[in-house]
């Protein structure tokens, strides 16, 4: 690559960086939310929102998490794809041990908002501060089992309370973020 060439890439990778987090950070994952619904697979692009959106403010997500998701795209959109269909299945542990399987920056908590995004009336979203608000301990490295746990117990308080199961782990992070 020559220098003129690497400085493109550079600013490429700062620009879509820039959008990915305005976008991301600014919660207008609506656009991206229909399409892939509508799709029924992610693409590398998507799936970074996802991450940026679930990364703190303060994160340096390094560019090269954005070059790997889009050097692989087919299996990004064959892994995303199953993950949904085990998902409409509820098959959630299967869904988000296939979602990690992604290239790097894709953990339990981003996969838990990505299945979150596709069906919020049965789904949430996995974080430090839910977590310490329904368990009462801090806990921010989750594993597929923890979130099982954790959709299990916000699921029967979404029936309990007849809501979406999204809207209780929504009032379980503010909880969370308050204590």
């Amino acid at each position: 690559m020559t220098e003129k060439e690497t400085k493109g890439a550079i600013e490429l990778s700062r620009r879509v960086l820039k959008e990915a987090y305005d976008r991301a950070l600014s919660l207008s994952l609506d656009r991206v939310v229909e399409d892939y619904t509508e799709k029924g697979y992610l693409e590398p692009i998507e799936v970074f929102y996802f991450i940026c959106w679930k990364s703190p403010a303060e994160a340096q997500i390094p560019n090269m998490w954005l070059f790997e998701l889009i050097n692989n795209r087919e299996s990004v959109k064959e892994i995303t794809q199953e993950a949904l269909k085990l998902a409409a299945e509820d098959k959630v542990k299967e869904a988000i041990e296939k979602l990690i399987m992604l290239p790097r920056g894709v953990g339990v908590k981003v996969a838990s908002a990505i299945l979150t995004f596709y069906d919020p009336d049965k789904i949430g979203v996995i974080d430090r501060f839910a977590w310490k608000a329904l368990y009462g301990i801090y806990k921010d490295d989750f594993a597929p089992e923890d979130y099982v746990k954790y959709l299990t117990d916000i699921r029967k308080m979404a029936a309990k309370y007849r809501t979406r199961t999204r809207e209780v782990d929504l009032a379980l992070w503010e909880l969370g973020k308050r204590s």
